[in-house]
């Protein structure tokens, strides 16, 4: 599902033990499942797998959305759950871009706010007064799953970052926040920082929901901001793409075509005399 030896979070030298268990595991496998396009050529580049590996993203639960119910925040709200990863994933693109929203509608007084749900609360208010954006933030701390799904589902806007850099190497253009797929499924607009040529701008988009940003394009993401502070969101398309229901599809797909090949493998094996069983 994701790579084992090569993790964009984890600097420390990767021990020669795991790479050779990786290795062998891909080598001896049907066929290897992965979330992401680049990351699957990541895969290729470094072990060879070739046509063994497959893309099955992942997705939202339809009967788990379906049950969340909004939260009613009484304004315009933009949200994001989760954690940071500074430098890579900083909120630091995001708040430039909301202060230039705050200047931009001082004569119109639109009442928004950006609400944080996670333990990183000292990381958002040291970077939200950087900004002078202290007015304009509320913590709301770690909080249970079905609280959060309820924030997202209330909010008008959700923020996704899977890189603030431009320019990214393969394993950060396949980074794909999961995140993303709960607010699709429960039909909130996103705006996603991402780097050029991401997987998550390739493969979201077609929702309708999603609209990706580099983490310098701070005028196109303040003219984005305008626009769902004004009530002209992005509107669903093809969400069911994203769904479990139709990901498992896929992977059923993926699964008995492995059922083919290792019958066909054993009854090449045993000889040519007798049926495969």
């Amino acid at each position: 599902r994701d790579p084992w030896t090569q993790s964009r979070f984890v600097d420390r030298p990767l021990r020669p033990k795991n790479v050779r268990e990786e290795a062998g595991l891909l080598k001896d496998c049907a066929a290897v499942t992965i979330v992401s396009p680049s990351w699957a050529e990541d895969l290729h580049q470094r072990y060879g797998v070739g046509e063994k590996v497959h893309v099955v993203t992942n997705g939202y639960d339809p009967n788990e959305v379906a049950a969340v119910r909004p939260y009613d925040f009484g304004h315009c709200a933009f949200v994001f759950t989760g954690s940071f990863y500074p430098p890579k994933i900083s909120l630091a693109p995001f708040l430039a871009a909301l202060k230039l929203l705050k200047e931009s509608q001082n004569e119109r007084g639109d009442e928004w706010y950006f609400h944080y749900y996670g333990v990183q609360e000292d990381y958002v208010r040291q970077q939200a007064a950087q900004y002078g954006l202290t007015d304009r933030i509320v913590l709301h701390g770690r909080v249970p799953r079905r609280e959060a799904l309820a924030a997202v589902k209330g909010a008008n806007l959700a923020l996704g970052i899977s890189s603030i850099y431009e320019q990214s190497q393969l394993i950060d253009k396949g980074t794909i926040p999961g995140k993303i797929f709960e607010a699709i499924g429960l039909g909130t607009p996103v705006l996603l920082i991402a780097p050029l040529g991401s997987d998550a701008t390739a493969l979201l988009t077609p929702t309708g929901l999603v609209k990706s940003f580099t983490g310098s394009d701070t005028q196109g993401m303040v003219s984005f901001l305008q626009d769902v502070v004004c009530g002209r969101a992005s509107q669903p398309k093809n969400v069911e793409s994203c769904s479990w229901t139709t990901l498992s599809k896929n992977l059923d797909v993926i699964l008995r075509g492995c059922l083919t090949f290792t019958t066909g493998h054993h009854y090449l094996r045993d000889g040519a005399g007798s049926e495969p069983r």
